[in-house]
């Protein structure tokens, strides 16, 4: 791993830290009695992969206080991110199980974390103050909110004082229908946040989620929903999309585009 740039501030991530359960040999669960079990999290491999390129991060997370969150830390700390703000409670580690996709199976996913350690964050739990400092961005996605109304909460209270502290906001609002549970409305919630933050990771699907517009998927209609974001949220300054194709389970192709408020960039 390489060693950690001092010359730039932090990238601070906040999210859940999640056990993954898999049969070996991308069996399906009811043909295998073994399992192999992961740790990682949306944010937390964003923090994982920034941490490889050098940049120092610190995750903002809840874990078990037990065997399982323990192992959980210590595979954050291998990675090189910095846990100091990780919470040990007493409620269970969020888990799912994969079964993985082959050929032209589907991979299928069953989760177990809306009553887990990170869904019972508060905002108490969270001293922003010293996590933003020398702090450079701020990462968030659209599964936090969705978790509980604690785990919105604490995210917006850091939202709000990183914006007053003038750190870069990178949010990846994807909407996820099956965990808005707690009687927010999951669009309403990601706009407001969405137009908290400086830049935007995503395309066309989820600005119309959050926008509740109908663009179209090409070059027009991706430029067009930038620019309708752009205009609700005017704190967003950039727009990055990934844009997938799935041939099969095990076969994806992958591009990426982006609106810079001025021009239109693809790979």
């Amino acid at each position: 791993m390489q060693h950690q740039k001092d010359n730039k501030g932090k990238t601070v991530t906040f999210g859940e830290v999640i056990m993954r359960l898999s049969p070996s040999e991308n069996r399906k669960l009811q043909q295998s009695n073994k399992m192999d079990f992961f740790f990682g999290g949306t944010e937390m491999n964003v923090a994982a992969s920034l941490s490889y390129f050098g940049v120092k991060t610190q995750q903002v997370s809840n874990v078990s206080n037990d065997l399982v969150g323990d192992a959980a830390i210590a595979a954050m700390r291998q990675f090189g991110i910095d846990v100091s703000a990780v919470n040990k409670v007493d409620h269970p580690l969020g888990l799912y199980f994969l079964e993985v996709g082959s050929s032209m199976r589907p991979g299928k996913i069953a989760y177990n974390r809306l009553h887990g350690s990170f869904a019972n964050i508060s905002p108490e739990q969270v001293d922003w103050e010293s996590v933003l400092e020398n702090c450079e961005y701020l990462h968030w996605t659209g599964i936090s909110p969705a978790i509980s109304e604690g785990a919105y909460l604490t995210l917006k209270e850091g939202l709000e004082l990183a914006n007053k502290k003038g750190i870069t906001i990178t949010a990846d609002p994807a909407y996820r229908s099956n965990l808005w549970k707690y009687g927010k409305d999951g669009h309403e919630v990601l706009k407001e946040l969405t137009c908290l933050s400086s830049i935007f990771i995503g395309g066309v699907n989820e600005i119309n989620e959050i926008m509740h517009t109908d663009f179209s998927f090409e070059e027009e209609g991706f430029i067009a929903a930038a620019k309708k974001l752009m205009e609700e949220c005017p704190n967003i300054g950039k727009v990055f999309d990934k844009v997938r194709t799935g041939v099969s389970a095990s076969w994806q192709k992958i591009y990426g585009r982006a609106w810079t408020g001025k021009e239109y960039l693809t790979t």
